[in-house]
């Protein structure tokens, strides 16, 4: 891992985190050739094509990486039976109700990116769409408990869709107009889409592919 890097946490709620995950990898398309646009009206590429048009090295873009930090549900208080019928502590049944359930935080969604201040890569508000799909919990991340998993699938996607859209802009028969626009779709500029970018490019310039 490179010495020169920053890390950002966030917390999403459990029920979101799929979503959420999703929406790293591939944005948030709207199913009709485009992305759903967030509460300004910009395009949501999501994560991984914002960092790809951010990050043009595949040294700094192999040094990015992703991980889900979460606490485990909270048990039940001892002799506050869950299930109804179950017996109290006094031998008594109780009246029939609703089970109660563990209590769940948020997820610590944490990235390790390296620091590059002249890019804006470490402020994640410039990502559409990013800053809507979190909570606004706060949690003590010092609490003992806390469960560190890498998310290695966002790593590997990052690594290959940069290299992929690599051998795109190095591209000699693309203009330096087609590419521009590309990195401009990436990043999810107001205006741009980037499913349209690249059917596009690759129409044109068969045999070239892009990631999904």
């Amino acid at each position: 891992m490179a010495n020169n890097t920053v890390t950002l946490m966030y917390f999403v709620e459990q029920d979101k985190f799929e979503g959420f995950i999703s929406f790293c990898k591939i944005g948030a398309p709207d199913g009709n050739g485009d992305f759903k646009r967030d509460k300004n009206n910009f395009p949501e590429t999501g994560v991984v094509a914002w960092l790809c048009g951010q990050l043009s090295d595949q040294n700094d873009r192999e040094n990015v990486h992703f991980y889900a930090s979460e606490q485990p549900p909270q048990p039940a208080q001892p002799g506050q039976p869950t299930q109804p019928g179950q017996p109290t502590q006094l031998g008594q049944p109780t009246q029939p109700s609703q089970p109660t359930s563990a209590k769940s935080d948020p997820i610590n969604f944490r990235a390790i990116v390296a620091m590059c201040p002249d890019k804006g890569i470490s402020d994640w508000r410039l990502i559409n769409g990013f800053m809507d799909r979190l909570s606004d919990a706060t949690l003590d991340l010092q609490r003992k408990g806390w469960v560190l998993r890498p998310l290695t699938d966002i790593d590997d996607l990052l690594v290959q869709n940069g290299q992929a859209y690599d051998a795109v802009l190095g591209d000699n028969r693309i203009s330096d107009q087609e590419k521009l626009g590309l990195k401009k779709a990436l990043l999810g500029e107001k205006g741009t889409n980037l499913i349209q970018v690249k059917k596009e490019i690759q129409e044109k310039f068969k045999p070239i592919s892009f990631p999904m």
